[in-house]
């Protein structure tokens, strides 16, 4: 459901596969099982896409509220 860059996207259950919109989910709680993972497993690719989570996260409450429709 993540990109890349840590942006959560929504799944297209048509297409099977990510969608190019936006989700709504927490993601606090795919942060800290990606931690977990980090920990048990010593991989890397873990806590970078744990700290690419967090990043998108931090920039997109900074953003909320600044386009029409945003809640």
């Amino acid at each position: 459901m993540f990109d890349d860059q840590g942006i959560p996207h929504a799944w297209d259950k048509i297409k099977h596969q990510r969608s190019a919109l936006l989700a709504g989910v927490d993601t606090s709680n795919f942060m800290e099982a990606l931690s977990y993972c980090y920990r048990e497993t010593g991989d890397r690719q873990f806590l970078d896409w744990g700290l690419a989570m967090s990043k998108w996260t931090a920039t997109r409450f900074e953003e909320r509220g600044r386009v029409k429709n945003d809640d």
